[in-house]
C-alpha cells in the first residue's frame, strides 16, 4: 500500500457506515409511516450488502497475505537451516 492510500485512523475504513448508522438513528426518530420505514429499512439493506461484500473481500485478502507471510517465513526457516550447516563445516 502507497502513502496515499494509507489509511492512519482504522475508523476511516468504516467511515461511510458510521454516517448510515447516525442517519438511521435519526430518521428512525422522525418516522412517521411504514412506508417511511421501509424506505430506510431497504436502504439499510443495501449498506449491509455492501458491507458484507467489503468484509468478505478484506478476509480474502487478509488471508492472502497470511499465506505469503507464513510462505516466507517457511523459506527464511529453510535458508537459515542451510547456513547453519554451511558455517558449522
Amino acid at each position: 500500500m502507497d502513502k496515499k492510500n494509507e489509511i492512519n485512523n482504522p475508523r476511516e475504513i468504516f467511515s461511510h457506515e458510521y454516517t448510515i448508522i447516525k442517519r438511521i438513528h435519526q430518521s428512525l426518530e422522525k418516522i412517521t409511516n411504514l412506508g417511511q420505514l421501509k424506505e430506510e429499512y431497504k436502504i439499510l439493506g443495501h449498506e449491509y450488502e455492501a458491507l458484507l461484500k467489503l468484509v468478505q473481500n478484506i478476509t480474502i485478502l487478509g488471508d492472502s497475505y497470511y499465506k505469503k507471510l507464513h510462505k516466507l517465513k517457511q523459506e527464511l526457516q529453510d535458508q537459515q537451516k542451510i547456513i547453519e550447516k554451511l558455517t558449522n563445516k
